[in-house]
This record gives C-alpha cells, sequence and structure tokens, in this order.
C-alpha cells in the first residue's frame, strides 16, 4: 500500500516507543530492512507470534473438522426442544389471537 495525502502533526508514542521519522522511498527502506537498520521488537515478536499461529491453525481446523459432527449430534436434542418450544409458542400465540381474528374476518356475525 502507497500512504498519499500524509500530514505532519505532533506524535504521541508509548512510553516504549523510540520513533525517529524520516522519509524513505520503498527501494530505500528494503534496502535498510535487509541491512538490518530496521529493527523493531514489537514487529518480530508480531511475526514470531504469527509464524507460531500458522504452524498450530491447521491442526485446530482438522480438530474442528473432527468433532464438529459429535458437537452437532450432542446439541441435536437441544434443537429439537427447540422446535418443540416454537411450536407451542406458536399454538399459544394461535389461541390468543383467534378473538381477534375472528373479530377482523370478512363475514361478521351481525
Amino acid at each position: 500500500f502507497a500512504a498519499t495525502g500524509l500530514a505532519a502533526v505532533e506524535a504521541h508514542p508509548d512510553e516504549d516507543e523510540d520513533i525517529e521519522v524520516f522519509a524513505l522511498s520503498e527501494k530505500e527502506a528494503l534496502a535498510r530492512m535487509d541491512q538490518g537498520d530496521i529493527e523493531d521488537a514489537k514487529s518480530l515478536a508480531a511475526f514470531f507470534l504469527w509464524c507460531i499461529l500458522f504452524v498450530l491453525c491447521w491442526p485446530l481446523a482438522i480438530l474442528a473438522l473432527i468433532l464438529y459432527p459429535f458437537i452437532w449430534l450432542l446439541l441435536l436434542p437441544f434443537r429439537i426442544v427447540g422446535i418443540a418450544v416454537h411450536g407451542v409458542l406458536a399454538l399459544v400465540w394461535a389461541l390468543v389471537m383467534l378473538p381477534v381474528r375472528l373479530l377482523s374476518a370478512p363475514f361478521r356475525l351481525a
């Protein structure tokens, strides 16, 4: 990504940040990274944690694929109870609304 339309403002760094601001072209920045001039412990730590997550992620995904059918079977009774409760509540609602439906019917007994 390219940063455009930037304006210089006063910085408010964290306590552990030692920031030196200067402009570099993309080639200069890549060259300084290769030389080791650009070092940031937070970025290195984030990259390291991302590598660990990448290594750990595929076993978790396989575990989720294996456990999903068992979890679905475990939760199936709750779904059945939910469907039954929904049916009972729909019946109660229909009974409560029956007088209103009868009074608003197109044929009225007068």
